[in-house]
């Protein structure tokens, strides 16, 4: 069996040591500034009961932030409808009107309460027929965050809630 030069396996070994040397930073680099977010806690989550021809469902939620940086709620999702949107109520040329919102954020340490006069959920398109007291499941996802799984019940309601009565 022939021996290799000895200059190559130097020359190897130096190769392989520069490239560990520029790559084990980056391997093991943290970022330059670790924060807890904390967390978006979800209070008190239903769903209106609509007539027998249900197209779309408006449902509430309370989310409060014991965050230190703001938490964007990007989208959401249920089982058995087919699309789920973040809507406002606004008033428009005199009249009141449900905007779409791309994303709904919550500042640091504040409360969202979703209820029919401002932010609410709407749920479209329901594949079945759900009676009072049916749960729904439900992902909320934040930006940069671990998605919520919450249960929503169904229910029939002749006045709305208000988390701050």
């Amino acid at each position: 069996m022939r021996m290799m030069n000895p200059k190559f396996y130097i020359v190897c070994a130096a190769f392989l040591v520069s490239v560990t040397a520029r790559a084990a930073p980056d391997a093991v680099q943290e970022p330059a500034e670790v924060v807890p977010s904390g967390s978006v806690t979800v209070e008190q989550p239903w769903i209106r009961a609509g007539g027998e021809d249900e197209v779309m469902l408006p449902a509430y939620v309370v989310l409060k932030s014991d965050a230190n940086t703001p938490w964007s709620l990007d989208k959401v999702t249920a089982r058995g409808f087919a699309m789920v949107m973040i809507h406002r109520v606004v008033l428009q040329d005199g009249e009141t009107r449900m905007a779409l919102q791309d994303s709904l954020t919550i500042p640091p340490g504040e409360t969202i309460v979703m209820d029919d006069k401002g932010y609410h959920l709407m749920f479209m398109g329901p594949r079945k027929q759900y009676k009072d007291g049916d749960k729904i499941s439900v992902v909320l996802t934040f930006r940069d965050q671990t998605p919520v799984k919450m249960l929503l019940r169904r229910r029939k309601n002749n006045h709305l809630f208000w988390a701050h009565q």
